[in-house]
This record gives C-alpha cells, sequence and structure tokens, in this order.
C-alpha cells in the first residue's frame, strides 16, 4: 500500500529539513496524523508539493513522523510511486484525479470554513468544491458526527445526492509518541507569576471573531473587580499571522481590557506578540489549572476538537467551554465548565464555581483524563485509515451519473453575477 500526501510548499520545506511537525494551520495536524497511523500500519508513505507538477516532481519518501520527523528524496518520481491513496487537506485534494486517476482521493476537511471567514470563499470556491465531491474525491474526513451531518446536508442542498457513507469521522488524537514538554511545574509557574493558591486559566489559541472571548473577559473582569480574585487569564497571543480578518474583533478585546487595565498584570496577563506567546504556549497550558475554549452559537461552535482542546485534554485540564459543541452537550460534559455564549452571568457563576469550589476541579481534571484516552490517534485516523484502505475506490461511472444541479444551471445560463447571488443565498443559509 502506497500513500501520498500532499503539503504545501512552507510546510513541505521545513520538513523535509528534518525540523520537527509544526502546524502553521491546524489542518497540517491532521496530515501528520494520517502519515504518523499509515507509517504503523506499514504502509509505504511519500510525500510532494501541492505547488509542483505532479508528473515531474521528486517525491520524499517519509520514514517517521512523531517523534522526530525524517523524510528524505530518494529520487522517486510519478512513474514509480503509483499511489494507492491520495491524502490532502480539502482545497489540495480538489483537483488532482486528473493526475492520479487510479488512486483513492482522501480530502481531509477538519474545519468548516464558512463560518470563519465566510468573506473568504465565494462563488467561486462554493462551484470548485460540489465539481470536487462530484469528481474527483473519494472521501472526505472531518472532525465529529455533526460536522459529518451537516455536509452531508450541504452537498445533498447543492448537488442533489448523499455523500453520508463518503464522510469519515476522524478528530485530531493523541499521538502517544508525539514528544510534549515535561515540564517542571512549580517551576513554571514561578515563571508565569503565580503565587500559592492563584488559579491560572490559558487562552491557548489566539482570539477570533468566531469565539467568544469579549464575552469571557468582560465577565472575567466583573468577577475580579468585585472581589480579591486568585484567578489569572493568560491570553496567548492576540493576532495569529494567518488571522487577518478578525482585526475588528480583536480591537474590541483590547478596549474591554483597557477599560479595566488595573487589572492587567494583576488578574490579566497579555502575551501580546504571538511568535514569543507561541515558544511558552506548551508550558504555560502544562501548568495551568483550566484552559479557555469558547465560542459563539455558530457552526464554528461545533468543532470542539481543535488544537487548543487537544492541548487541554492531552494535558488533562478542564475547560471552560460553551454549551452548542458535541463535548460539551453530548460526548463529556462532566470535564468542562459549561457556559452559554454571549450570556456573561453563566461566566461568572462558572468562574465563581472554580475560584471557591477546588473539589469542582479535581473532578472535572479526572473526567478529562479519562476523556483524553479515548482520543489516542489509533482509535481515530488508524480506524479512519482501516476503512479506506478497506473500502473499494468509487466507480468510474459514478462521476458522470449525477443528476443537473442548480449550480450547473447558473454556469450555464446566468453567469457570475447569477452565480454570486447563488452563491450569497447559501451563506445566508449556512447561517441559518
Amino acid at each position: 500500500m502506497r500513500i501520498l500526501i500532499l503539503m504545501d510548499n512552507a510546510t513541505l520545506a521545513q520538513l523535509v529539513s528534518g525540523q520537527p511537525p509544526i502546524a502553521g494551520f491546524s489542518h497540517d495536524k491532521n496530515l501528520f496524523q494520517f502519515a504518523h497511523e499509515s507509517l504503523r500500519k506499514g504502509y509505504e508513505l511519500f510525500i510532494c508539493s501541492i505547488q509542483d507538477d505532479k508528473r515531474t516532481t521528486q517525491y520524499n519518501r517519509i520514514y517517521s513522523v512523531y517523534p522526530f520527523w525524517d523524510a528524505r528524496s530518494d529520487g522517486t518520481d510519478y512513474g514509480t510511486v503509483c499511489p494507492d491513496i491520495v491524502v490532502g487537506v480539502f482545497l489540495e485534494a480538489m483537483n488532482v484525479r486528473t493526475v492520479f486517476p487510479h488512486a483513492k482521493i482522501v480530502a481531509i476537511q477538519a474545519a468548516i470554513h464558512w463560518s470563519e471567514s465566510p468573506e473568504t470563499f465565494g462563488a467561486e470556491y462554493l462551484f470548485d468544491t460540489i465539481t470536487a465531491i462530484r469528481y474527483n474525491v473519494d472521501f472526505l474526513i472531518t472532525q465529529n458526527e455533526r460536522m459529518k451531518n451537516l455536509l452531508d446536508v450541504f452537498f445533498k442542498f447543492v448537488a442533489k445526492t448523499s455523500i453520508a457513507d463518503r464522510i469519515i469521522v476522524a478528530p485530531l488524537g493523541i499521538v502517544e509518541e508525539e514528544r510534549r514538554e515535561v515540564v517542571d511545574r512549580q517551576q513554571i509557574r514561578r515563571q508565569m507569576g503565580l503565587a500559592d493558591g492563584e488559579i491560572a486559566i490559558v487562552n491557548s489559541g489566539g482570539v477570533w471573531s468566531w469565539t467568544d472571548f469579549n464575552c469571557f473577559i468582560s465577565a472575567f473582569c466583573r468577577h475580579c473587580e468585585a472581589r480579591s480574585s486568585k484567578l489569572k487569564i493568560f491570553i496567548m497571543g492576540f493576532q495569529q499571522p494567518e488571522n487577518d480578518f478578525h482585526t475588528g474583533y480583536i480591537a474590541q478585546t483590547k478596549n474591554i481590557i483597557n477599560q479595566h487595565s488595573n487589572l492587567i498584570g494583576q488578574n490579566i496577563v497579555i502575551e501580546d506578540e504571538w511568535y514569543r506567546a507561541s515558544k511558552v504556549v506548551k508550558q504555560y497550558t502544562a501548568a495551568a489549572d483550566v484552559g479557555l475554549n469558547v465560542n459563539l452559537p455558530t457552526l464554528e461552535n461545533w468543532q470542539s476538537y481543535r488544537l487548543r482542546f487537544l492541548d487541554y485534554l492531552y494535558f488533562g485540564i478542564p475547560a471552560i467551554n460553551t454549551a452548542g459543541d458535541q463535548v460539551a452537550d453530548e460526548v463529556c460534559p462532566e470535564a468542562l465548565f459549561v457556559v452559554k455564549p454571549g450570556n456573561e452571568q453563566s461566566y461568572l457563576n462558572v468562574l465563581s464555581t472554580i475560584e471557591s469550589d477546588p473539589k469542582a476541579l479535581a473532578t472535572r481534571a479526572a473526567a478529562m483524563h479519562k476523556l483524553a484516552r479515548s482520543y489516542d490517534s489509533r482509535a481515530t485516523y488508524g480506524v479512519a485509515i482501516d476503512h479506506i484502505v478497506a473500502s473499494p475506490r468509487r466507480p468510474e461511472q459514478d462521476f458522470a451519473a449525477w443528476p443537473e444541479t442548480v449550480l450547473d444551471f447558473a454556469t450555464r445560463r446566468a453567469g457570475s453575477m447569477f452565480k454570486g447571488r447563488l452563491a450569497a443565498r447559501l451563506g445566508e443559509w449556512l447561517d441559518d
């Protein structure tokens, strides 16, 4: 069994140079875990750049992903690799069918971006997406059952067919072989400026407009100003480099904090510069008492399995988590301090519990450790790979048998203006 992983140039250059896997986007982590679990099963594994001509590029053979990366170019090319499975993040996997006509094409859709940054996904993106699902992709991998059902409904609406049997659920897992920094917790807490008895809450993933961070920080400031509080929130970077579309929300965040400037340094600790924050975020998370994983009541709230939540799981710290995602509602609410998005009082209640009831922290931490065991990468991506290997490729006639959709009609009859209006209507439907 030969598997080819498609990666962007920047990530590929980093990995081939021997550096450990560093995810610029959370989607890279999904590719790393697919690669690692494939190696665990004894499959041959190759990587190449998504930007290169796949027919002429030199393919790099992967020997190891975790705990260290080892990939070397051994002169393999398109003719000798002949992959059985080709895997990429959704956009990169859309148009490779013509290059690899006999391979199973797997697209990882780790996030539903329509709610996160709808302004970046217009009519052409929607049309390309539907073309990919109809003709180019054998399997989609997404993170939970809710996202699977949403994607199926979406494609049923725009392409008039169900693809539920081609959508595989595989959340990011915890890789046993991955090196996590073992910290001297007491030393790191001293480095964080924590005194005995103080409770550290860490927001490890920056600030985004789809989060409910501003509601949290408003409630946090109210809580701390009403008493001599033992709580400290560590904001690990406001704005990540790729976060260009959330500057307005971040400005609101900073304005809220500036209105309570007396708390800065005392109850609010800010690692403003993302690059520096990224160097210590794992240490701070390992030494913290509570993680923050809060989102607004949108589709984004269904995506509870992001990197920040995975880190909270790994280190066994309970999370303040908005209701509305699958973990909070169904999987393991007992590991979380569940709040209502946009409801400051629910945050105030939780913050009071965290500060006054040590038992509440201990019981949730124990539940978080137990939940983490079910997220072993062998039980997530390992199982997904088994399913893909055992399943047949889509038959050729399947690619041509689909009925005409409203999008085909729009393309043939009305041109880009109609397509734009249709895309806008689809966006409204998704928001509803």
